[in-house]
C-alpha cells in the first residue's frame, strides 16, 4: 500500500487481508500501516468473497500472492476468479498478478505454466502483457494496451507523478525490458501446450508441484509431465483389478480401502468445493472437520442402537457402498449445478460421509470376525492413506475435480457389486 499511494491520482486502495495477524506483525515491525491515512481501507477475510460480495468497483485490481503451489492458492489463478475481477473493474480497468519464474531462461515446463495463466486470462481479457523480472508480471485489460516502448511510458509516468522510488529506476528498466527479453518471453511462452485453468481443474497447481518435485528427482518430474497429457479414461484402467476379488471374501478388505480412500478424498475435494463456491474457508475449517466426526458417531450409533441395518452383513455392506457411490454422484450434482449455499450443503455432505464411514467400518468387523478389528483398521488407515496421496497428488490436478468424483463413484459401485458376488456360508 505505501508504493501504491505515492501515486497522487489514487483516490481509495482496499487491501483484503486474510490472516489479521499478520497484518499487525507488519504493523508493529515494519510500520506498513503508517501514513496510509483515510484512502486506505484494510479489510480481514478472503479476497475471493470480499470480490464476489463488494458492491465497489475498482480501476486497478492487483493480487500479490505466493505461487499456486496448492488448491487454496490456485483459486486466484483461474479462469473463475478472473470473471469474479472483471465484475468489479470499471471500463477500462487494470487486472495484475506475479508468479515465480526464470526471466532469462524458461525451460518448458515454466513456459506451459506460464502459457496456462496468460490463457485462462485471456479468456477474460482482451489484450495482456508479460513483463519479465524476478517475477512474470501480468497486466490484463479489455481496452487497448500500448506495449510500445514500455520502459519509457514507465519512466515518462515516474518522472511526472514526482515518485520518490528506490529500486525501480532507470537502470532497472534498461535491463529487465529491453525488446530482445520481452520478445524472448512472448515466444517461449506462446510455443507449447496449454490447458485453461480452472477451479474444477486445477492445471498451475499441478505444475508447481512438479517444478517443485523436479527440484528432488528429475525422473518424479518427467512421470507427472507424461501423466498430465494422457487421457482421464486412462486413469479408470486399473479398476479392473478390483474384478479378480468378485465371489472371494477378501473383497470386504477391499471395500474397507475403497471406503477409506473414497472418505478422505471426499473431504479434500468437498473442502476445495467450498473454497470455489462459497469462497472463505479460514473460519470454517474446523466446523468442517467436527461434521464429519459427528457423522462418524451417528453412523456407529446407528449400527449399534438401531435395528435398520441388521441381517445378511455382506448384502449391508454392498448396500452401504452402494450407497457412497450415490454419495459421489450427489457430489457431482452439486458440483455441475454450482448450488446456492454451500456453506451449509457441503458440511452436511460431509456429515453424510462419515455416517457411511461409522457403518461401514463395524459391518466389515461383522463379517470378517471381531479378533481382526484391528486389521480392518490397519487396512482403513492404508485406504485412507492412498486415496489422500493420489487424489491431492494426481487426481485432482491431471484429471479435474469432476472426473475425480466419477472415478470414486465407479470404484465404490464396482465394489458394491463384487460384494453381492460374495458365496453364502
Amino acid at each position: 500500500m505505501r508504493q501504491i499511494l505515492k501515486h497522487p491520482s489514487v483516490e481509495r486502495v482496499t487491501y483484503v487481508e486474510l490472516d489479521p495477524l499478520l497484518y499487525v506483525m507488519g504493523s508493529r515491525y515494519i510500520s506498513e500501516d503508517e501514513n496510509h491515512g483515510s484512502r486506505a481501507q484494510v479489510v480481514f477475510g478472503d479476497a475471493r468473497h470480499y470480490i464476489n460480495t463488494t458492491g465497489m468497483t475498482y480501476d486497478v485490481v492487483i493480487v500479490n500472492l505466493p505461487d499456486p503451489v496448492n488448491a487454496q492458492l490456485n483459486r486466484f489463478y483461474t479462469r473463475d476468479f478472473f470473471d469474479e475481477t472483471y465484475r468489479i473493474l470499471k471500463p477500462g480497468g487494470i487486472f495484475s498478478l506475479r508468479i515465480s519464474a526464470p526471466p532469462n531462461i524458461i525451460g518448458v515446463l515454466y513456459a506451459e505454466l506460464l502459457h496456462t495463466i496468460q490463457v485462462s486470462l485471456a479468456a477474460t481479457y482482451r489484450d495482456i502483457l508479460v513483463l519479465p523480472a524476478s517475477q512474470m508480471t501480468y497486466i490484463a485489460t479489455n481496452s487497448a494496451l500500448d506495449a510500445h516502448d514500455i520502459t519509457a511510458q514507465f519512466q515518462s509516468r515516474i518522472h511526472a507523478r514526482a515518485l520518490d522510488l528506490q529500486y525501480v529506476n532507470s537502470y532497472f528498466f534498461e535491463y529487465e525490458f529491453t525488446d530482445e527479453k520481452l520478445a524472448y518471453v512472448k515466444e517461449r511462452i506462446e510455443d507449447t501446450e496449454v490447458s485453461l485453468n480452472t477451479d474444477l481443474k486445477p492445471v498451475c497447481y499441478y505444475y508447481t508441484m512438479v517444478l517443485w518435485g523436479g527440484v528432488i528427482s528429475q525422473s518424479l518430474r518427467n512421470i507427472f509431465v507424461k501423466l498430465f497429457h494422457i487421457s482421464p479414461w486412462i486413469f479408470f484402467i486399473p479398476l479392473i483389478f478390483i474384478l479378480p476379488f468378485y465371489r472371494r471374501k477378501s473383497i470386504v478388505y477391499v471395500s474397507v480401502i475403497a471406503v477409506g480412500a473414497s472418505e478422505i478424498s471426499a473431504e479434500i475435494l468437498l473442502v476445495i468445493l467450498f473454497q470455489v463456491l462459497y469462497g472463505y474457508l479460514y473460519g470454517w475449517i474446523g466446523g468442517i472437520i467436527a461434521s464429519y466426526m459427528l457423522g462418524l458417531a451417528a453412523g456407529m450409533f446407528l449400527y449399534l442402537k438401531t435395528n435398520l441395518f441388521k441381517g445378511d452383513p455382506i448384502k449391508v455392506l454392498s448396500s452401504v457402498e452402494l450407497g457412497m457411490g450415490l454419495y459421489f454422484l450427489c457430489i457431482i450434482f452439486i458440483t455441475v449445478l454450482s448450488l446456492p449455499g454451500a456453506n451449509i450443503v457441503i458440511p452436511f455432505l460431509i456429515f453424510l460421509g462419515g455416517v457411511v464411514g461409522g457403518l461401514h467400518f463395524p459391518l466389515s468387523v461383522a463379517i470378517v470376525s471381531r479378533r481382526k478389528a484391528g486389521i480392518v483398521y490397519g487396512v482403513d488407515l492404508i485406504g485412507s492413506a492412498i486415496g489422500a496421496l493420489v487424489t491431492a497428488i494426481i487426481l485432482i490436478p491431471i484429471i479435474g475435480i469432476p472426473f475425480t468424483l466419477l472415478f470414486f463413484l465407479a470404484v465404490n459401485v464396482l465394489v458394491g457389486i463384487g460384494l453381492r458376488t460374495v458365496p453364502r456360508g
